[in-house]
């Protein structure tokens, strides 16, 4: 369908019309490049964040306030490294994201061993450091990641190309929860124990 609806839309501005989705934004490789890494990026976001609060509701029998409590530190991470990365999105520019990104991958590994090495004894404590590592990841790659993919957006398309990066998004999301969630209950089966 995305297919079809890209195809539609390159003739709709063949014959000088008005498309939705201006096909000329993806010429742009950054542009390109950051509507992709912002749909993996924000896919994985979701993916995850399914995944632990499957795991600690109902395999770790967490209640919904405690599984709750236990992500805080994601956003504590991601509201004090917004600050921060401001005054680094000039020096460094797309090579913040990539630091970002780095550091979010980082954190899922770290909960990952944290997870390994506590098992059934897995308690809210020992998620707050991969938490907040995981929530400056964030911050580090998204607020640099929008100024990156529109860097070279001409100002008559800047509508199209945010919102073409705001869908992409929620695509992302939807598709990442949609195949992890398959592989997820596919591994886990029908018993759930810790």
């Amino acid at each position: 369908l995305l297919a079809v609806f890209f195809l539609y839309q390159r003739r709709i501005e063949a014959a000088d019309g008005f498309p939705l989705v201006p096909p000329r934004l993806f010429a742009d490789r950054g542009y390109t490049a950051g509507a992709l890494t912002s749909m993996a990026f924000f896919g994985s976001i979701g993916a995850f964040f399914f995944v632990v609060t499957l795991y600690l509701q109902v395999g770790l029998r967490f209640s919904a306030i405690d599984a709750a409590l236990a992500t805080v530190p994601f956003s504590v991470g991601a509201f004090i490294a917004s600050g921060a990365a401001v005054p680094f999105i000039d020096r460094l520019g797309r090579r913040l994201v990539t630091v970002g990104l780095v550091l979010f991958v980082a954190a899922v590994a770290w909960f990952g061993q944290t997870v390994n090495h506590h098992g059934n004894d897995l308690g809210i404590a020992d998620m707050i450091g991969p938490m907040a590592l995981g929530g400056v990841g964030l911050a580090l790659s998204a607020i640099p990641l929008i100024d990156v993919a529109l860097a070279n957006t001409d100002v008559s398309d800047a509508g199209a190309a945010s919102a073409v990066l705001g869908t992409s998004q929620q695509v992302g999301a939807a598709l990442l929860l949609a195949i992890v969630g398959v592989v997820f209950f596919e591994t886990v089966g029908t018993s759930y124990t810790p």
